[in-house]
């Protein structure tokens, strides 16, 4: 019996070698696909997570300053007084100057206004998650300096995809600070970022 000697591949071979590598090729482009979206999800998150950590920040420090102003025999009444307050202690229970128990507020940095010498909080009542994308909110990257502030489209802000609400909690004693950054996933889906402190 003749042995027959195979030289080359049949059509079908040939059919089924092309399918495999492509869809070998149709995986791997997915995969690195599915990597940067993911990447990108993960950057979205952390700069998430930054802003709401500064936020907290912004008013611990504004905690602090009062702190050391009017001492700590009249920081439950001083906490949260703003910058621009110039009364003495005694007038801080009867001031408006401060942030207030439930109220919102967006804190304008005293980069946009050379005339300002301090962080400016407007309030803006209850932040809530039918208003947590509402313009008032939006952060912008302030080109020269390259730090997300609030503000409006002028020169000089790029605005981004982040939104920062920082709410400020009194009731019962207690001082608690809660920043939400809401942002658009990739897909819309809208994700907030929520981080509190406890000042006590």
């Amino acid at each position: 019996m003749m042995n027959k000697v195979r030289k080359g591949y049949s059509f079908i071979e040939a059919i089924v070698a092309i399918s495999v590598l492509s869809a070998l090729i149709v995986i791997s482009l997915n995969a690195t696909t599915s990597s940067a979206d993911t990447e990108n999800i993960n950057k979205d998150f952390l700069v998430a997570e930054l802003l709401a950590q500064e936020g907290i920040e912004l008013i611990w420090t504004l905690y602090n300053t009062n702190l050391l102003k009017f001492g700590e025999e009249n920081i439950e009444q001083c906490a949260f007084m703003l910058p621009t307050f110039t009364g003495n202690a005694n007038n801080c229970n009867t001031s408006i100057i401060k942030l207030d128990n439930g109220n919102g507020y967006i804190i304008y940095n005293n980069l946009l206004n050379k005339n300002v010498e301090v962080d400016q909080f407007i309030g803006i009542n209850e932040i809530s998650d039918d208003n947590a994308f509402d313009e008032r909110f939006r952060l912008y990257i302030h080109e020269p300096s390259g730090m997300y502030v609030n503000g409006a489209p002028t020169a000089g802000l790029t605005p981004t995809k982040f939104y920062r609400g920082v709410f400020v909690s009194t009731a019962d004693g207690t001082k608690i600070i809660e920043v939400n950054v809401s942002f658009i996933r990739s897909g819309g889906l809208p994700t907030t970022i929520t981080q509190t402190f406890n000042l006590e």
